[in-house]
């Protein structure tokens, strides 16, 4: 299982550092409200019609279905072609990180700018048994490292692949 969870990591990673996005998005990210942050379906029907559909736009690659008992959040898996779901009931946390290093949403959560598009965000969940998912609308590449039972480190670069700060909104699910 840990290296099924460390390859789908890099793929998420290499997907993540293949699309660009631009724009800034800085709100707080409610999980239970995620219109205009991640699509939401509240229909099975949409849900079927969406899974049924290849998505080519990153926008569309990833959405939260709110239709049944418990919330899924699917990603599509471009070098595999399918879509991936993660059930989620109450392991799962979402929040963002303004440009200037501030946690958004997450009460008791801090974040700490270390460098130039270098954060780490302090958790205190007492595990790393967690997959983190990450999206910034400013830097061309997003890698996660240094994952830990209490931290997590993103790291943006733009373009011309140098470091660079921006805002990020992040979903952390339990394993």
């Amino acid at each position: 299982m840990e290296n099924g969870l460390q390859k789908r990591i890099e793929v998420l990673e290499q997907q993540m550092r293949e699309h660009y996005h631009n724009g800034v998005v800085g709100r707080q990210i409610d999980i239970n409200d995620t219109s205009g942050t991640f699509r939401t379906v509240t229909s099975s029907t949409e849900s079927t019609t969406r899974l049924a559909s290849t998505p080519f736009k990153p926008v569309d690659q990833v959405f939260i279905d709110t239709s049944g008992t418990t919330k899924l959040l699917y990603f599509y898996d471009v070098p595999n072609r399918t879509w991936r779901k993660i059930g989620f009931s109450g392991g799962l946390h979402a929040g963002s990180v303004t440009s200037n290093g501030t946690v958004i949403s997450i009460s008791g959560w801090t974040v700490a700018s270390n460098a130039t598009g270098n954060y780490t965000i302090t958790h205190n969940l007492g595990t790393s048994n967690y997959i983190v998912v990450a999206t910034n609308r400013t830097a061309r590449e997003i890698v996660l490292s240094d994952i830990s039972s209490n931290t997590f480190d993103i790291l943006l670069f733009n373009s011309s692949g140098v470091a660079t700060d921006g805002s990020l909104s992040f979903i952390l699910q339990l394993t």
